[in-house]
């Protein structure tokens, strides 16, 4: 769940990442780059709708 506390809305501190581990967090560009050039990666996407049913979606090429 979400707390809605830390603003995405960040123009350059993208390439670092910022927010908190516990919760809302960016990894940082910089880092997911370092980590998704190595090999072949899925990218699994995990989401509640409004009546709580759990959804998901995946990507192959990530």
């Amino acid at each position: 769940m979400s707390l809605n506390i830390l603003a995405f809305s960040r123009a350059m501190v993208y390439y670092k990442g910022f927010g908190f581990l516990s919760h809302e967090f960016w990894l940082g560009n910089d880092t997911i780059t370092v980590l998704t050039t190595q090999r072949n990666y899925q990218l699994r996407i995990d989401l509640v709708n409004g009546y709580g049913a759990p959804y998901y979606a995946t990507y192959s090429y990530f």
